[in-house]
């Protein structure tokens, strides 16, 4: 029933004592909400979707937040509103519970009559309101002096099913109690005190406030954070986002954070008139994109989507060298050639944008991919060369290493460790950690982590096993750290490190389980490479133990693994020991004929 109408019917039905006994509660009370009106199901839910989108909707085609909005079925006809008036933003992207939100207080209030008095009101309900045992309200002899400022509007927010005035019986008098519709109204009308707070300005101070103000592992912040990323990427503000990663908010909720700067890019960059759009997406977006490498669809999708919209020329060739480091982990020789024609056409560009070009690193590997021979003579001179520059550089803070670098030395790393070159791999990261003294201390962006981790690896075939050690045992400690920013791809890598790390110990038992553990994180998250790396470690492990029968199950379970998804066994995925080189190769070998 719409809220006026319910306004209307109500003194008949309290007038009446027959029907307030038998009806007034309805069929259904939930005495936790005050609500006698169910939630939907979640088939109800799809039920209602598939004939809105004129197709079927099943579950995974729709995010959970938005499931569990859609369960209240006020939101489904916003829904419908919106896609009706509006470019359609897909079921399963989370930034559609915030549009709907927005969507209808436009309407409702924003470009209402009296909006200006009925925002001054909803901010004074939202900063008057407490959590009580009958969640979020306020008494109205609280904000009565408001109310009568603005008789008019108020009764027009009743009326618009903004805000809702109920009785409280559980006090000795019967007091009025007036609360949010919906809770995340409510939240939305905190989020504008912020903004008003700051002058709409979404600095350093602006995000201190959200990790102070509201507690962790708290809904009501995720949401207010991700209205705060909203609203900086509608303003274009994409440097704001960077204090997300380096505050101390915690490793999911910067993990959110990254996905749903994803999902809001893509979308802006959808829209006619958006100030986040082709022309205006700078440097500040790929530091985000650099230093938050999840591997995830929805990040290999952002990348692409804006890759291939942006205008910015540089802009855009970075973005194919993040979208070439990811067809090299997906180990995707495909994705990989096209996105090196584009690269190829801007090769002078590279050599000014990037301290080594690119180019020629990521060649090195795409020929390991199709098993093609690599003149790697001239690669090789031109990192020793890069080397020694890093190394005579003056120390620099942190804040100081580019994008550009991160890039950069990331894929000579990967290079150096395939090529077998670990005392160079070793003077390398010394180099790194001679220009940034304080590198391995940074806490808001993966590069360190992997830079750790490289490092620990590099230990390990250098059979320096104290030092490897004492790797793991710091990287282990900062991951345990609830706000170093680090994802699943790390976590795996780190799994990877052990498991070296053990088998070169000879501690064959330990390096099954944390070979087990990664296996657990590569198939869930699909990271291909990093699954061929586990399943030779495995196989190098399984070698050394008494269940050895089992190495011919998981060369089979490789074998189809690589055929099933079409995959070659770069060089590069091979981690294990120098024993298993032999071994490897055969596999190789092997698998090279299968494919003729």
């Amino acid at each position: 029933m719409r809220t006026d109408s319910w306004i209307n019917l109500q003194p008949a039905i309290y007038g009446s004592a027959s029907l307030t006994k038998a009806w007034y509660m309805g069929l259904f009370y939930d005495e936790e909400t005050l609500s006698n009106v169910p939630s939907l199901n979640a088939e109800e839910v799809l039920y209602t979707l598939s004939h809105i989108e004129n197709r079927i909707i099943n579950r995974a085609d729709v995010s959970l937040p938005l499931l569990t909005q859609f369960k209240t079925p006020f939101w489904l006809q916003v829904y419908f509103k919106l896609k009706d008036e509006h470019q359609h933003i897909e079921l399963n992207n989370p930034l559609l519970c915030y549009e709907l939100i927005s969507y209808f207080l436009e309407r409702r209030v924003f470009m209402a009559k009296k909006s200006t008095e009925k925002i001054f009101l909803l901010k004074k309900i939202s900063d008057s309101i407490s959590e009580g045992n009958k969640k979020l309200r306020v008494s109205k002899e609280k904000i009565l002096s408001y109310i009568n400022c603005y008789p008019d509007a108020y009764e027009e927010l009743i009326n618009a099913g903004i805000i809702i005035e109920e009785k409280r019986l559980s006090t000795t008098i019967p007091t009025e109690i007036v609360r949010f519709l919906n809770d995340d109204i409510y939240t939305y009308f905190l989020f504008i005190q912020i903004t008003d707070k700051f002058e709409y300005k979404p600095s350093k101070p602006f995000f201190e406030h959200i990790l102070n103000s509201f507690s962790g592992q708290n809904s009501q912040r995720d949401h207010i954070l991700n209205w705060s990323i909203r609203f900086s990427i509608n303003r274009n503000e994409i440097a704001a986002l960077k204090n997300i990663f380096r505050l101390p908010f915690s490793n999911y909720e910067k993990n959110s954070a990254f996905d749903f700067i994803c999902y809001v890019s893509k979308y802006e960059l959808s829209k006619p008139n958006s100030n986040f759009n082709k022309l205006s997406i700078g440097i500040d977006f790929i530091d985000i994109m650099a230093t938050g490498r999840t591997m995830s669809n929805l990040y290999k999708e952002t990348i692409k989507t804006i890759s291939e919209n942006v205008l910015n020329e540089d802009i855009q060739i970075m973005l194919h060298v993040i979208e070439c480091n990811v067809n090299l982990i997906d180990v995707d020789k495909i994705a990989l050639a096209n996105t090196m024609q584009l690269l190829k056409r801007n090769y002078k560009r590279l050599n000014e944008l990037f301290p080594i070009n690119p180019y020629d690193l990521i060649l090195y590997f795409y020929n390991n991919l199709i098993n093609k021979p690599n003149e790697s003579k001239s690669l090789e001179e031109k990192i020793i060369k890069l080397c020694q520059e890093i190394d005579q550089s003056k120390p620099m803070r942190n804040e100081e290493i580019t994008s550009a670098e991160i890039l950069t030395y990331r894929l000579v790393l990967i290079a150096l460790f395939s090529q077998k070159n670990y005392a160079e791999c070793h003077r390398f990261i010394m180099a790194i950690l001679s220009k940034y003294p304080n590198i391995f201390y940074v806490r808001h962006s993966v590069f360190s982590p992997f830079l750790l981790l490289h490092l620990g690896q590099t230990y390990i075939k250098l059979n320096y096993f104290k030092k490897a050690q004492r790797i793991m045992q710091f990287v282990d400690k900062i991951i345990s750290s609830d706000y170093t920013y680090h994802t699943n791809f790390i976590l795996a890598s780190f799994n990877v490190f052990k498991a070296n790390f053990y088998n070169a110990t000879h501690h064959y038992e330990q390096a099954l389980i944390e070979t087990n553990i990664g296996l657990d994180i590569t198939r869930k998250n699909n990271f291909k490479m990093l699954e061929i790396t586990l399943l030779l470690s495995k196989i190098d492990t399984l070698k050394h133990t008494e269940e050895s029968e089992e190495v011919s199950s998981v060369i089979k379970e490789l074998l189809n693994f690589l055929t099933a998804h079409k995959l070659s066994m770069p060089d590069y995925s091979n981690l294990s020991s120098h024993e298993f080189e032999h071994t490897f190769k055969i596999l190789k070998s092997y698998r090279k004929h299968q494919n003729l």
